[in-house]
């Protein structure tokens, strides 16, 4: 029952490492995906800048409606490849938010069984009772 239990305790160790890594995986994307729109924003930003100094020079000139809307068209796009990113950031907030869950129930879980070998484990001596318990501590510290 020991050797059963030790294995169920190192195989939820090593599913809260997958989830871990998986955490900083997805905090990474996060990151990269957070500095990807403020590109873009401060793209936007200084496409509007553009816009409004075209558009002042263009309203003098005869043909300005053209280049007003092609201008306008620009700043569009960039709108909406701006909401999509952010549509994108979201998703992968709520995925960053669904693997911190996971790891929180996987380390939940480790301590409930942790516990369960403690109580299960019944030893004539206390002082091998006192090593077995150092040995899960140490354990837990590792894992």
């Amino acid at each position: 029952q020991v050797m059963h239990f030790k294995k169920e305790v190192e195989e939820n160790t090593q599913r809260v490492m997958l989830l871990q890594h998986e955490n900083e995986r997805l905090n990474i994307r996060l990151e990269q995906r957070e500095e990807r729109l403020a590109r873009i924003a401060s793209d936007a930003v200084d496409a509007r800048w553009e816009l409004l100094t075209l558009r002042g020079r263009l309203v003098r000139q005869d043909d300005s409606a053209k280049s007003i809307q092609e201008l306008e068209s620009q700043v569009q796009a960039a709108g909406s490849e701006r909401d999509q990113l952010r549509g994108m950031v979201t998703a992968l907030q709520n995925d960053l938010q669904t693997a911190q869950d996971q790891l929180e129930k996987a380390s939940k879980q480790m301590d409930r069984l942790r516990g369960s070998i403690e109580n299960k484990l019944i030893l004539p001596f206390g002082r091998s009772q006192r090593k077995l318990r150092q040995l899960m501590y140490k354990g837990r510290e590792n894992g």
